[in-house]
C-alpha cells in the first residue's frame, strides 16, 4: 500500500467528524468542521502531489471513490439542513451515475 493510499484512508476518517460536526449547533463544532475540511483539502493536495507519477491501481480506484463519498455525504446533509435543494442533488446523483456507467459499462 502506497503512502498516497494511506492519506487518502486518513481523509476517510476526518468525514464523519466533519458529518457529526456539522450535525451541531455550536461554534466550538463549526471550528472543528473548519479545520477538519482544511485537513482533509491539504490531504487532497498532498495525495494529487504524491500520486502524480505513480500508476497505482487502488490510487485510481479510492481517490475517486472518495471524492464521490465526500460531495454525496455533504449533499445530503446539506439537503437535510435545508441548505440545498432536492433538484441539484438529483442532478448530481444522476451525472456520476451516467458517467460510471459510461466509463464502466460503454467504454468496454
Amino acid at each position: 500500500m502506497s503512502f498516497s493510499n494511506w492519506i487518502t484512508g486518513l481523509r476517510l476518517v476526518l468525514l464523519p467528524i466533519i458529518i457529526y460536526s456539522l450535525l451541531q449547533d455550536s461554534w466550538g463544532y463549526a471550528l472543528l468542521t473548519l479545520v477538519s475540511f482544511l485537513a482533509m483539502m491539504l490531504g487532497e493536495y498532498l495525495d494529487r502531489r504524491l500520486s502524480r507519477g505513480e500508476r497505482i491501481k487502488e490510487q485510481s480506484f479510492l481517490s475517486p471513490f472518495y471524492d464521490k463519498v465526500v460531495l454525496f455525504s455533504l449533499l445530503i446533509i446539506f439537503f437535510a439542513q435545508g441548505v440545498f435543494w432536492l433538484l441539484p442533488l438529483l442532478i448530481f446523483f444522476l451525472r456520476d451515475f451516467i458517467l460510471t456507467y459510461h466509463f464502466y459499462f460503454v467504454n468496454k
